[in-house]
């Protein structure tokens, strides 16, 4: 678990002070564009319901949505920030920030060379371009994570 003090005071209003990130330090980088994004597509007078952010399949997920009704703009902006913070995680180490890709070791993560522990890079990482690629089922939920109120997040 990472406290991530930075982001919640960046944040107060998005981050519940209380709030444990399951997921590596490496990725604050990451975490700090999505909520910056947030912030700046969600509506003053309407609060994120933050309930979980974690690592799943070696890449970043976060579980949100809006507090209330809100347009529809609004909630493509949030699925948008949440899928490029998806896409942005497979780029960078977890553990330290620096340029990653995405290893297989009996489980899937994103490491450096130094933090890859011997792993080699998936057959899955597109190796010059720093880019991840995955194969359809591995997407999960994909598009749209972020759901509307009666929807559950798996």
């Amino acid at each position: 678990m990472t406290e991530f003090l930075n982001l919640k005071t960046k944040y107060p209003d998005l981050i519940p002070i209380r709030m444990d990130f399951e997921c590596g330090p490496g990725w604050e980088k990451v975490l700090d564009k999505y909520f910056g994004e947030v912030a700046a597509a969600l509506p003053s007078e309407t609060r994120l319901r933050l309930e979980r952010v974690y690592e799943k399949y070696g890449s970043l997920w976060v579980d949100a949505m809006p507090e209330g009704p809100v347009a529809n703009l609004v909630h493509l902006a949030l699925d948008k920030a949440e899928v490029l913070a998806d896409s942005r995680s497979y780029r960078y180490c977890e553990t330290c920030g620096e340029p990653g890709g995405l290893r297989d070791k009996h489980w899937l993560y994103v490491a450096c060379e130094a933090h890859a522990n011997g792993a080699p890079l998936s057959r899955q990482t597109n190796a010059g371009s720093n880019s991840t690629v995955l194969p359809t089922n591995m997407m999960g939920p994909g598009l749209g994570r972020c759901h509307t109120e009666g929807e559950t997040s798996d």
